[in-house]
This record gives C-alpha cells, structure tokens and sequence, in this order.
C-alpha cells in the first residue's frame, strides 16, 4: 500500500475520533472560513478520502461547527472504485466514471465514486474480486490513491 505522511488538522469535534473517515473535497468558500485565523489548518490538506490516526487535545472555537473543531492527526487512504478488469496492481490509471444509469446496482457507488476526479491519474493500489455490471462491463472492484 502506498504509504503518505500524516498531517495535522482541524475538524468537528463531534467527528474527532480515530477512526473515522471523511473526504476532504476543498477549501470552504463561506465569509466565515474565509475571515477564521486556523482556516491555514482547516484547509491543508489535497482533495482526497482520510482516516482519523489520532485525536489531540487542542479545541478551538469555530462559528461553523457548533461545538468547536479540534486537532487530529489524519492519513490519506485509498478510495473504492471500479475499473476496467485488465489493470492491475500498480498500474496507473486516469480515472473516468462509469457511464451508468442504475442508481439501484450495488456497485453504483465504487462506479462513480466519491473523491476521486475524472481525468486526474491515480495509482491502482490494490485490485479486488470481479464487480458484476448490470450493463455486461467487465469491471474489477480495486482501491486508487
């Protein structure tokens, strides 16, 4: 697995666990954020899918989160997608969504998922067992980073 240094961070201290997972989409385009002296902390990290390694004891008040943010130590970690049966592991991929329609599949989220952008190139970390299409792709589930 392809590992990335920790970095620190400010988030909702109701999901300051270890633990849990978000995705961190980009910088908040709200006066609030904007004016806030910690907005340095709250944005720095990539677009991307992180789990929480480490809560520290650090809170701040924050006009957005109504409770206050606190510092954690987060990882970035692959994100479940599906992609064409012939990649491997290790291989690079540019990632395009699937084109389909059927909210209903089961495999409609890793088809066109969550943090990852069409046209960027991510690494195939690790590829997974077949992921049935209702639309007769060939398509294998895989983790991207």
């Amino acid at each position: 697995m392809l590992l990335i240094p920790m970095a620190v961070t400010l988030i909702g201290e109701c999901n300051a666990k270890e633990g849990f997972e978000f995705f961190f989409v980009g910088i908040s385009q709200s006066e609030q954020c904007q004016k806030c002296k910690l907005n340095g902390v709250c944005f720095n990290l990539a677009p991307g899918k992180y789990v929480i390694k480490a809560v520290r004891d650090a809170k701040h008040p924050c006009p957005v989160h109504y409770i206050g943010v606190q510092a954690v130590e987060v990882e970035k970690i692959p994100i479940d997608a599906a992609i064409d049966e012939k990649q491997s592991s290790g291989s690079a991929v540019t990632f395009a969504p699937q084109q389909c329609k059927k909210a209903e599949c089961a495999n409609y989220t890793i088809c066109r998922p969550m943090g990852l952008e069409e046209g960027k190139q991510y690494t195939v970390v690790k590829v997974g067992e077949i992921a049935e299409c209702k639309e007769g792709k060939k398509l294998k589930k895989a983790m991207l980073q």
